[in-house]
């Protein structure tokens, strides 16, 4: 992880780890399906793998190939939506549930690593990012994803420090000679994000 950022420690309270959603279920019964046949002729492996949480270093494979990835789609876990963690239409008790080791009351962007935006500063919500009108999908999906790898939903392929990183690559425009994201610019970040959140 670059110098500028340490990880931020959990927040003292636990909860139980969310269940999946009903869209995952539904892509599980698609892919595993009869329809499969057709989605594997006709989609690349980067869409195949649309909303599952691949490591940086898989990301590059994946997105390079024409086809199917050689590892299985089903391989990896499956990463939330940001509407997963955003949804207005749910309990504080369930949205609590969902965000596991991170109040959602008062988790901002400063208190769990991150750095000011041009579309946010950095005492904003995470919650207010994910329901932002405009939905900003840059921050709104890190955010996502960062929620994923703090609560181990997408242990061991992306860790809150590959967040960080990415986090630091798209709005900082830090660059990184070495590790994952060597050479990596803002493009591949959004790239990568289209790849792992559903």
């Amino acid at each position: 992880m670059a110098a500028h950022m340490k990880t931020p420690a959990p927040d003292t309270q636990q909860a139980s780890p969310a269940t999946p959603t009903s869209t995952a279920g539904r892509r599980r019964v698609l892919l595993a399906g009869g329809a499969s046949t057709v989605l594997l002729s006709v989609k690349t492996g980067s869409a195949l793998a649309a909303g599952r949480c691949v490591s940086p270093s898989a990301y590059s494979s994946i997105s390079a190939l024409t086809h199917a990835s050689q590892k299985p789609i089903e391989y990896y876990p499956v990463c939330q939506s940001h509407g997963y963690y955003g949804n207005g239409g749910i309990s504080k008790h369930e949205r609590q549930q969902r965000w596991g080791v991170v109040d959602f009351k008062t988790a901002t962007l400063s208190n769990r690593g991150f750095t000011a935006t041009a579309n946010f500063p950095a005492t904003t919500k995470l919650l207010d990012i994910l329901q932002s009108v405009p939905y900003r999908a840059d921050e709104g999906d890190l955010v996502t994803v960062y929620l994923d790898a703090i609560n181990g939903r997408s242990t061991p392929y992306i860790s809150v420090d590959n967040v960080l990183d990415m986090w630091a690559i798209m709005f900082r425009g830090s660059a990184f000679s070495s590790g994952p994201f060597s050479g990596w610019t803002p493009s591949d970040v959004r790239n990568y994000l289209n790849l792992v959140v559903n």
